[in-house]
């Protein structure tokens, strides 16, 4: 009786085996669009703790015309920083309404910390020189849509 047991669990693990788990459920990243101030701008939103701390860390490239915008429930005074993030980027501090308040550049790979100059709602990092390369500058204006039921924490 024993070696019925034992066969039976044998034959119940190996029947196990050509199944595989189920995926994780991974929430996919809300997408959004800047816009009026240069070339649209396809963007990522991190509008949670846990987007917001993982940003483009370990990204090797970036798109062609894409960006990472952080979104905050509330002005705030974040700083970033370029830990294990291999590409160099810019970071725009922009306004409630869109104005860019000040560009910043960012070394790959550093621990610096890079703060916005005033209390900001988004914050949007792009490939190092984007912004300069399409001649938009500090106190120009961009249009963002994002989706109208966006969730922020």
């Amino acid at each position: 009786m024993r070696t019925f047991y034992l066969i039976l669990l044998v034959w119940g693990l190996c029947a196990s085996c050509g199944t595989s788990p189920p995926a994780p459920i991974v929430a996919a990243v809300p997408q959004g669009m800047l816009s009026g101030c240069g070339v649209p701008m396809q963007l990522d939103i991190m509008s949670t703790p846990a987007l917001r701390s993982r940003g483009l860390m370990e990204r090797q490239t970036l798109p062609d015309h894409y960006g990472m915008l952080f979104v905050f429930p509330a002005p705030t005074t974040p700083s970033f920083w370029m830990h294990n993030t291999p590409t160099a980027l810019d970071i725009v501090w922009l306004s409630d309404d869109g104005t860019i308040l000040a560009i910043e550049s960012m070394t790959p790979n550093t621990d610096d910390s890079h703060t916005a100059p005033q209390p900001v709602r988004y914050a949007l990092e792009v490939a190092h020189g984007y912004f300069a390369q399409q001649s938009v500058d500090v106190g120009q204006q961009c249009t963002l849509t994002i989706p109208a039921d966006l969730v922020i924490e």
